[in-house]
């Protein structure tokens, strides 16, 4: 069993080398372009090949399985195979001492790009294939022993070159001369001629990315009607423009929506990098007059990396970045990178509660009408007021009198000790310590440049030193009137450094009580009535999923499922239903449960315990709003037109609703599009602190998914 898991790991292996030529992890997408490479026999076996040789030694040299099977050591032997027939009789001596120049050239390739945070592309297949056509003559003469094919790529399609014939002629007069030159940039990606098989590449990229393949079209069609290099290239060296359009191709894809966040910036940049390409190319033709040497996809690789180089090293702005997250398509990568961006989530990882018991009222907030300004705005001020929103009782001249005064204050979020400043006596009501603006505090440590701090405490109550380790609601110290304080108040803020007065972060609270209503990922304002929320613990304990524990769960529609709990290799925990390869990444603090991202298909009982339960606050009445990832939009011609305009326009939304009563669990995602909504109805039973069942509500049926556990 394990010797079989192996070999489909190896195979997944070689089929994703295919896809990876586009910057793809798609099985099917790797399948297509694989049976196409064998339109021409003799190129498609070599390229087949010299997969399989790579592949294999990357395994025998020690590499990692896991990585092999992504198609990273494999998809420049795919190149150097496809080409080997052009320029050597083929034999397998030439194609195994090629594959194998071509890994060790990527093994080099990739320890360097790992130093200088660049991708390797296809300079491995460059340097192997240049260093065989620098050695054709003796390398000819040495193989022809065991050659097994003609030497000539052209030689070996005598047979189908009629009907390829035909096929170009064909398209040749019913498309428009852009649209040819497109699907034949295409097809001389695997060295062919063939323009029907640029056509099959071309739809299956459509299908695989609406993004990738418009913007390559756009980028491809306007270079061929505006940029000279066309009649440039031609006149001088007679290189036709479709041998090397792919480099536009591949160049629009890979800077304009997969190493970078797609936006209208990227796209933009993808179609301004055209002078550099041709400004290459003319170089490459310059050098090929001297010596036997062809372009191939060079430009494309030193365009690229020369590009994200230089956006690595620059400012990043949320218009254009790079994308150090990159989703199965370029479309998941814009939504994920959108979505974070929108929705309000900047709690850095860390589900905070506030620093204090009971009901406090915000007296200064975030850019302050007194304090808090520039980059120490992001801070509150909290003081404690009666139903009459006053901060005393009596006159308020004495420390006494106000209601915060000696109230606990609590650690925010598990962490470490990080400074402690102890020892300023209380300000008198009025007075102010000019010197000590901060008094005496508490910096915590919760993580790497993440920190929070609570100031103004009273001299002596400070219960923690540093380096002790803190829980989550544990007492530090008592509210006090130390440092720039005419009154008692309690200073919190998130920084990212452990030095008290370093600048502090823009951090929304995860779910608290503001004015009695439950918030999420917010922040207060001034005059908010601000608490921590009251936790159902028969709800914490119902949604507590560990490691390795496994779901079992039935329903009529999907059968039985069984869904691992598993952890990826940043920490990160995740539901794995293995018979479908469905992912739903989760997080739970205590507070609440909610659901991160969803990838695989939605024809699964798991895709709707993820809409159903996308956020579920441990609460025991209330009701939470929030918004879902356009991702966890499937199918439809709507969603295949938000995804082409997505980067310049994003005109859906999906919105989230949970409501807790007494009675029932319930919970609602809309989909609206154009101010029309799509609803759908979910119903969560809990039973003896164990989710027993989830509903799916339709108008006319219900459908159950049955938890087995």
């Amino acid at each position: 069993m394990k010797r079989w898991s192996r070999i489909k790991e190896f195979g997944r292996g070689v089929v994703l080398s295919y896809s990876s030529i586009f910057f793809s992890q798609s099985l099917w997408y790797g399948c297509v372009l694989l049976l196409l490479s064998f339109i021409y026999p003799l190129g498609g076996l070599c390229g087949l090949l010299s997969c399989l040789f790579a592949n294999g030694f990357a395994l025998l040299l020690g590499k990692d399985l896991a990585k092999v099977s992504t198609g990273i050591y494999g998809f420049n032997a795919v190149f150097t195979g496809l080409a080997l027939p052009l320029f050597f009789p083929c034999n397998f001596l030439a194609l195994f001492l090629l594959a194998l120049l071509t890994l060790f050239l990527t093994f080099a390739f990739e320890s360097v790009g790992e130093r200088l945070r660049l991708p390797f592309l296809a300079f491995p297949f460059l340097f192997a294939i240049e260093t065989a056509i620098l050695l054709a003559d003796p390398l000819r003469q040495m193989m022809e022993f065991v050659s097994f094919g003609e030497g000539d790529l052209l030689a070996d399609v005598v047979a189908v070159q009629p009907f390829a014939f035909m096929q170009n002629w064909l398209l040749y007069s019913i498309l428009p001369e852009f649209i040819y030159a497109y699907f034949q940039s295409f097809s001389s990606i695997f060295f062919q001629t063939n323009v029907f098989c640029g056509v099959i590449m071309a739809v299956a990229l459509l299908c695989f990315s609406r993004m990738a393949f418009t913007l390559s079209f756009a980028v491809h069609t306007i270079l061929y009607f505006l940029i000279g290099a066309v009649a440039v290239v031609d006149e001088n060296w007679g290189i036709p423009f479709y041998s090397y359009g792919f480099n536009f191709i591949l160049t629009s894809i890979a800077v304009g929506c997969y190493f970078v966040v797609p936006s209208l910036k990227s796209y933009l940049w993808a179609l301004l990098l055209a002078p550099l390409h041709l400004v290459v190319l003319l170089l490459f033709g310059v050098i090929s007059s001297y010596i036997d040497f062809s372009p191939f996809t060079f430009p494309f690789c030193i365009v690229t990396v020369v590009y994200l180089y230089v956006l690595g090293r620059k400012k990043p702005s949320e218009s254009l970045q790079l994308a150090y997250y990159r989703g199965d398509t370029p479309e998941s990568t814009f939504y994920y990178y959108n979505y974070n961006r929108t929705s309000g989530r900047k709690n850095y990882g860390l589900d905070a509660i506030w620093p204090f018991m009971g009901e406090w009222t915000v007296s200064q907030g975030i850019n302050g009408e007194y304090t808090h300004k520039g980059s120490w705005r992001y801070a509150w001020d909290f003081v404690v007021t009666d139903e009459k929103k006053r901060q005393y009782k009596g006159l308020g001249d004495k420390l006494t009198d106000y209601y915060c005064f000696r109230k606990p204050v609590v650690a925010p979020a598990a962490g470490v000790v990080a400074a402690v400043y102890d020892g300023l006596d209380d300000n008198g009501v009025g007075a102010v310590d000019t010197v000590n603006n901060w008094g005496n505090y508490i910096v915590l440590k919760h993580g790497e440049q993440l920190y929070s701090a609570v100031c103004h405490l009273q001299k002596g109550t400070i219960m923690r030193n540093v380096g002790m380790k803190v829980s989550k609601g544990d007492i530090l110290a008592l509210c006090g009137n130390s440092g720039y304080s005419p009154f008692p108040h309690l200073h919190f803020q998130f920084q990212a450094y452990p030095q008290m007065g370093a600048p502090t972060l823009d951090y929304r609270m995860g779910l608290y009580v503001a004015d009695g209503n439950i918030v999420t990922d917010a922040q207060p304002q001034n005059g908010e009535s601000i608490s921590n929320l009251p936790i159902d613990e028969s709800m914490a304990k119902a949604y507590s999923f560990s490691k390795g524990q496994t779901v079992k769960v039935s329903s009529e529609l999907w059968g039985e499922e069984r869904w691992t709990v598993e952890e990826d290799a940043w920490g990160g925990t995740y539901f794995y239903l293995k018979k479908k390869n469905v992912k739903a990444w989760f997080s739970c603090d205590g507070l609440q449960f909610r659901f991160l991202r969803y990838e695989g298909s939605e024809k699964c009982a798991l895709y709707h315990f993820y809409c159903s339960n996308y956020h579920v606050p441990f609460v025991e009445v209330g009701k939470v709003t929030d918004v879902m990832s356009l991702e966890d939009w499937r199918g439809g011609l709507m969603k295949f037109l938000q995804d082409v305009v997505a980067p310049f326009w994003v005109y859906a939304d999906m919105q989230y609703a949970f409501v807790k009563t007494a009675i029932a669990q319930l919970s609602t995602v809309d989909l609206i599009v154009n101010a029309k909504t799509a609803r759908v109805l979910y119903r969560t039973c809990c039973k003896q602190h164990e989710i027993s069942e989830v509903d799916i509500m339709g108008p006319n049926n219900i459908v159950k998914i049955l938890f087995l556990n």
